[in-house]
């Protein structure tokens, strides 16, 4: 095998992709540029999912305040504290807080309700007790 070196390939090319490989490594303008855009991208992208998990959370913690303010104000009318209907007070209570209440079942000084708050699309459901204890 004349003109080839011991791996069997042509003479000469091993040196010859060196030195373009040594030139392309050299070469690396821009890539400075490029890298800071991918962090740049990956820092909108974690920014965009902790506020997004954020709303959803606050949602959440609003809506079960407003669950626990409203049953609050039931058994308040259940007791004879306030005035009207428990599931009357509770519902008021529970808009004046954002939310909206499906359900509430009096027993006694015991007031249960379920009240939903609007978050992202979707309504975040949370529920409530209040009365003496049981």
């Amino acid at each position: 095998m004349a003109g080839a070196d011991v791996r069997g390939t042509p003479a000469g090319t091993g040196v010859r992709s060196a030195v373009v490989a040594r030139r392309l490594l050299r070469c690396d303008r821009g890539a400075g540029s490029v890298l800071l855009i991918g962090l740049a991208g990956a820092l909108v992208a974690l920014s965009s999912v902790v506020v997004v998990g954020g709303t959803g959370w606050a949602a959440a913690q609003r809506a079960a305040a407003a669950a626990e303010q409203g049953a609050l104000a039931g058994a308040d009318a259940a007791s004879g504290r306030v005035s009207g209907s428990p599931c009357d007070v509770a519902r008021r209570t529970a808009e004046r807080n954002g939310a909206s209440m499906r359900d509430c079942r009096v027993s006694g000084l015991i007031v249960r309700i379920e009240v939903a708050s609007p978050a992202l699309g979707i309504e975040i459901m949370r529920a409530a007790r209040a009365g003496p204890p049981e």
